[in-house]
């Protein structure tokens, strides 16, 4: 009981108080850890699972009466966006993370307790969910309003009357939640859409013009499509930019089946003269070299599917060609990437059991003092470096191959103390 105390203290005190919402955020998680010892008492002090709902309740309900006050303060639909942005922001983040905490809780960590475990589903606070719903979608009705006022200049607001978009919510608390208060909020919504559909008309006309300037272009189109993703994926707009949608998804087709036949023929010996192989670098192997450039040109391909299946996806059979295209060659590359690695893996061992490493130590004095060049020869330069760009690059290789590393340092010390008036000493380390 005192336990329980103890926690409803806690959140009744902090959660209720003055906390900026990103604290909010480290107190959710710290509540969450608090309440183990709680559930997780002797087998005769068994605390009551109906207890622990009730309580997992009342401390959803004051993050949800904390995050009103916190909100409360600022015009949601009127007030600078930046502010709402941010606060609406935290405030979905404090919802999901409690929410997240207690499932976790319920699903993962009680249900396995020896003396008394978590019986039956994972508990999961309706109000906090329903809550944090609508928070977000407050968030995305002024973000969509933010982002049709910056496509307008003053003249085109007024005489879209784009101030007069948010009276529907006149009178209406969007704070406060419940299921009671959801049939007014779903028509002050419906209202809000009807009133933005002659203002995204005007916008997507103003978009196709636009965009219309860079159909040569697919990149730059995508780029311009990503920066109104939002926007483009409400229907209105959508439908206007069908055109232009196609044009896009046909050109980044193409451009797909051009890296495709660039991949083709770089990895295919050369054999359309120097500048159909790999690029080389430099300090390491051309191995490495195509490794490198291998899983750029994945990671390329990678993002473009990322970027584009929001904003086509809904093209049907179209799209499904395009991401059946680039899903086959992202693993084409990825399967050539790591042969290269492979066989990159095979000579560097081969080179280790069958080559001999030679080191050159310059010693030359100079003004009372001694100054060392030292090199490794036989390839034990270019594997320190290929080992370092495959670090880079996260890819994995067999570790035996940081052994010529050591043992040249090793060797090198060794020299510098013992070899000092020596001009040049050659050492051939065993195999």
């Amino acid at each position: 009981m005192c336990t329980e105390s103890r926690s409803l203290g806690l959140s009744s005190s902090v959660v209720s108080s003055s906390l900026s919402l990103s604290l909010s955020l480290s107190l959710s998680l710290y509540l969450s850890i608090s309440l183990f010892p709680v559930d997780g008492l002797s087998s005769d002090q068994k605390y009551p699972q109906a207890r622990m709902e009730h309580m997992f309740g009342i401390v959803a309900g004051k993050i949800g009466r904390h995050i009103q006050t916190a909100l409360g303060r600022l015009d949601l639909w009127r007030g600078p966006f930046s502010s709402v942005r941010a606060g609406l922001r935290d405030s979905v983040r404090v919802c999901n993370k409690w929410t997240q905490a207690t499932r976790e809780l319920t699903n993962t960590f009680w249900p396995t307790h020896e003396d008394h475990p978590w019986k039956g589903a994972s508990h999961e606070d309706d109000y906090l969910i329903g809550f944090g719903k609508r928070l977000s979608e407050v968030g995305r009705l002024r973000t969509t309003y933010e982002e049709l006022c910056n496509l307008l200049s003053t003249s085109e607001q007024s005489q879209l009357r784009v101030s007069d978009t948010f009276v529907p919510f006149d009178g209406h608390k969007p704070l406060r939640y419940s299921r009671y208060t959801q049939p007014r909020w779903k028509s002050a919504v419906a209202q809000y859409e009807e009133l933005l559909a002659p203002i995204e008309r005007h916008i997507a006309g103003n978009l196709q013009k636009q965009m219309s300037r860079m159909a040569s272009r697919p990149q730059q189109l995508l780029r311009e499509f990503q920066r109104y993703r939002n926007l483009i994926g409400r229907p209105n707009i959508s439908s206007v930019l069908m055109s232009e949608r196609q044009t896009l998804l046909a050109q980044l087709t193409t451009h797909v089946e051009h890296l495709e036949g660039d991949f083709e023929s770089r990895t295919n010996g050369g054999r359309g003269g120097s500048d159909s192989s790999p690029p080389r670098g430099r300090n390491t192997s051309h191995k490495i070299n195509c490794v490198v450039w291998g899983k750029q040109l994945r990671n390329k391909i990678t993002q473009l599917l990322k970027t584009a299946t929001p904003l086509l996806k809904d093209l049907g059979h179209s799209f499904n060609e395009f991401r059946d295209l680039a899903n086959t060659l992202i693993d084409k590359v990825g399967k050539w990437v790591k042969d290269r690695v492979v066989e990159w893996d095979r000579d560097m061992q081969d080179h280790l059991e069958g080559t001999f490493f030679c080191v050159v130590l310059f010693i030359f004095w100079w003004c009372g003092g001694v100054v060392v060049w030292w090199c490794g020869g036989g390839g034990g330069k270019g594997c320190v470096c290929d080992r370092k760009e495959l670090n880079r690059s996260n890819i994995s290789f067999d570790r035996k191959i940081t052994l010529p590393k050591e043992l040249l340092l090793r060797k090198k010390k060794m020299f510098a103390a013992d070899c000092c008036s020596m001009t040049t000493t050659l050492l051939e380390l065993p195999s």
